[in-house]
């Protein structure tokens, strides 16, 4: 495949001759046989031909040319990529994309060539999205969500890319807004004992079991709409979550969960008679699969769950509560009765730990100090770890420096350790432990100020550990108990 450089020369209106310059371009022939070439330009000057002439050969060669086309970008949203976006994204995320392209894309860019559009042209749009941008009241938007337009515009152009209308994408270089950190809205969550009385409040109410199943399994409103006794094993206790229902238009569309893959949620011996009951009471009126409908008898939604649970809170005293924070209720309560972190993700259908992690992290703080007391107890013991000292009677006579004594015994009195409460020196001076063969009161080396011997009164071969830094304290600690260890000052 090559090409080659054409000249034009056109008479215009006054009388004058111009000269336009076009490259084309060989292309793979037609199915029915028939030479296929393509045209490109009009260049003002033979030498940006031939600069065109090089570029549009090098695509040829690499695989990355693509046809001049005069599709705009309305029609290509339009006739083509609205289509397969439906089959790929959730309902709600298509009827967001939408509301994005209705509003703020097609109005300034749906009329041009969408191989005419360059990155300027994104970063101009982005530029007065962010001045006057919102419709209602005139005002800019909001960097995030200017942001996500950006991120739309990056999946139109990719999806052209892979239509052959586009050899790249104009959002790679376009300049969003930046990132500006958002606030993340406290988690509000009921204590057990509000999530009990609110239980026991509501028995009468309509919703009461759906409530019931969302503030003991973690439910989203979507997943418990779309719940189905098929989905229940009774035998096993377990809820099949597969399914989640939200509403489009005001049209109740069922879709995967929003993780994407299903999953299964242990049910609780009152959850599985609870739903025990209710499926016997309605085998007695409708035969239908779905397990919680409204007042009318049809499926209930999920805009009617957000709309009706905040009343219930005030009718009954609670703190007033979103329906969804049901959902942070039942995982704060499994993290503060030290369920796995790794359990409750997998119950809520988290992508990972780590995301359950940084939304319930509020919780943790207060769970580091029952963990922390948890290892000591561990490690050391139930027992309180005993203090030992030795104070001296009478001063010792004066040592020659450099040198270590051993006085006689009038002039030490070894101090029970299980007796001594206050420490006069703490174990971060303790540097060596020696091991005497006889029995004799301690020794003590004035040499050093920063240092004290301690002696073990016990026999045994001579020997010494090196102890150099506070970490193993409690090391020290357990021998000085098992060993009769003192400490002596200068």
């Amino acid at each position: 495949m090559t090409g080659h450089v054409r000249r034009r020369r056109l008479k215009l209106a006054s009388g004058e001759t111009k000269t336009l310059w076009y490259v084309v371009v060989e292309l793979p022939n037609r199915p029915d046989g028939r030479r296929h070439q393509k045209w490109h330009g009009s260049y003002s000057t033979r030498r940006e031909a031939d600069q065109a002439r090089a570029r549009l050969v090098g695509e040829l060669q690499d695989g990355s040319y693509v046809e001049p086309s005069r599709l705009t970008l309305e029609e290509w949203i339009d006739g083509s990529w609205l289509r397969q976006i439906d089959s790929r994204a959730k309902p709600t995320t298509v009827q967001a994309y939408r509301s994005r392209l209705r509003t703020h894309i097609l109005p300034s860019l749906g009329n041009r060539s969408i191989q005419s559009i360059r990155s300027r042209d994104l970063d101009g749009l982005y530029s007065r999205l962010l001045v006057e941008g919102n419709a209602r009241n005139g005002r800019g938007l909001h960097p995030h969500t200017v942001r996500e337009i950006h991120l739309l515009f990056h999946v139109v152009f990719s999806d052209a890319i892979d239509a052959g209308l586009l050899g790249s994408n104009p959002a790679d270089k376009a300049t969003p807004p930046r990132r500006i950190p958002s606030r993340r809205r406290p988690i509000r969550a009921w204590s057990e004992d509000e999530l009990g009385r609110f239980i026991h409040a509501i028995a009468h109410e309509h919703l009461m079991p759906l409530i019931h199943v969302a503030a003991f399994t973690g439910l989203r409103r979507g997943e418990l709409c779309a719940l189905r006794w098929r989905h229940i094993d009774f035998d096993r206790a377990r809820a099949h979550v597969l399914e989640a229902v939200s509403e489009v238009a005001g049209s109740l569309v069922t879709s995967t969960p929003k993780a994407g893959a299903g999953r299964t949620v242990d049910l609780d011996p009152r959850t599985l008679r609870l739903l025990a009951d209710q499926k016997a009471a309605r085998s007695e009126t409708t035969g239908d699969d779905v397990i919680f409908l409204g007042l009318d008898g049809q499926r209930m939604r999920p805009n009617y769950l957000s709309e009706r649970f905040p009343r219930l809170c005030e009718i009954y005293g609670l703190p007033r509560l979103r329906f969804h924070d049901l959902r942070h209720t039942h995982a704060t309560l499994m993290l503060k009765a030290d369920v796995p972190v790794h359990v409750v993700s997998q119950r809520l259908g988290h992508a990972n730990a780590a995301m359950t992690l940084n939304v319930y992290a509020h919780v943790l703080p207060g769970m580091q100090a029952e963990a922390a007391t948890r290892v000591a107890s561990l490690i050391l013991g139930s027992e309180p770890m005993p203090m030992f000292d030795v104070r001296l009677t009478q001063p010792p006579s004066e040592p020659r420096p450099g040198r270590s004594i051993r006085p006689d015994s009038a002039s030490f009195r070894p101090i029970d350790p299980l007796r001594i409460n206050q420490p006069s020196r703490t174990l971060k001076s303790v540097r060596h432990i020696w091991r005497c063969r006889a029995a004799a009161p301690l020794v003590t080396d004035n040499t050093h100020s920063n240092r004290s011997r301690v002696v073990e009164t016990g026999g045994g071969s001579t020997a010494s550990a090196f102890l150099g830094n506070a970490r193993r304290m409690q090391h020290v600690a357990q021998h000085a108990r098992q060993h009769a260890v003192v400490m002596v000052e200068p």
